[in-house]
């Protein structure tokens, strides 16, 4: 076997991992509520976040937060614009 396999195959795996699919999820605020709270919800009910308005929201990928940002409306869709990686210990470095 030749060096020369060994990147290959380094590279052939890089690929596979970059093109697992991941949940990414946007959480804009948090409550709670009671059952017999819930149960009286209707149409127009207003639910109360721990969140004010303009506040960062997290951004999570597979539950976990990663970073944080800025809500953005971008052609009738919502966004988020990264303004912050929150550090986990991940070295992404070594994912390149």
């Amino acid at each position: 076997m030749g060096g020369g396999d060994n990147g290959e195959e380094e590279k052939a795996n890089q690929e596979m991992l970059m093109s697992v699919p991941l949940e990414v999820s946007v959480e804009i605020g948090r409550t709670k509520k009671l059952v017999r709270d819930i149960l009286e919800f209707t149409q127009g009910t207003l639910v109360v976040l721990d969140k004010m308005a303009g506040e960062q929201v997290d951004l999570f990928v597979n539950g976990q937060c990663i970073a944080r940002g800025d809500i953005v409306v971008v052609e009738d869709n919502f966004g988020i614009r990264v303004t912050e990686i929150v550090s986990n210990g991940l070295n992404t470095e070594t994912l390149q």
